[in-house]
């Protein structure tokens, strides 16, 4: 919620989408004690049924998390309804994370997959990198970022 909120505080009109009801209520009341004007939808991402385009979707940390079998269709419904000329930003484990043989059954991404998914996109920054975390126990993150923005309506893959 802090990065739709960080847009919102910009001006930017924003639908939130979480799973979590306590998630959402937590993100509308902070909004609403802000005084900005969001959309919160309660949804798993998978299950989400887009009703337009936007210009940016983004999602951060959270594509990893969904099961092997449905992470590739939602990536291709996530560029599906992006405008022509929108952007994307997805930030994603690799394979190289810490959690890969911990959790078999979600998706972890090889370091130039995104890239590879995004190759019918404008590619404006693609990175790798390792983010070092201090909650509970210690421990490192393998972190994939894109940003990419749609050329082509047949950009769509």
């Amino acid at each position: 919620g802090r990065n739709a909120l960080f847009l919102a505080k910009k001006g930017f009109e924003v639908t939130g989408v979480d799973i979590s009801k306590e998630a959402v209520n937590k993100f509308l009341k902070f909004a609403k004690d802000k005084k900005l004007d969001v959309q919160c939808i309660v949804s798993d991402f998978v299950d989400f049924k887009f009703k337009q385009e936007y210009d940016v979707i983004i999602s951060v940390a959270t594509l990893h998390l969904i099961l092997k079998n449905k992470v590739i269709d939602t990536i291709k419904k996530i560029k599906e309804h992006t405008k022509l000329n929108g952007i994307n930003l997805l930030t994603v484990f690799t394979t190289k994370d810490i959690g890969f043989k911990e959790y078999p059954n979600l998706y972890f991404f090889d370091e130039s997959e995104l890239k590879e998914l995004y190759e019918d996109w404008q590619i404006l920054q693609y990175q790798n990198y390792v983010k070092e975390e201090t909650h509970g126990k210690p421990h490192k993150h393998h972190i994939c970022v894109l940003i990419a923005k749609k050329k082509s309506l047949s950009a769509q893959r």
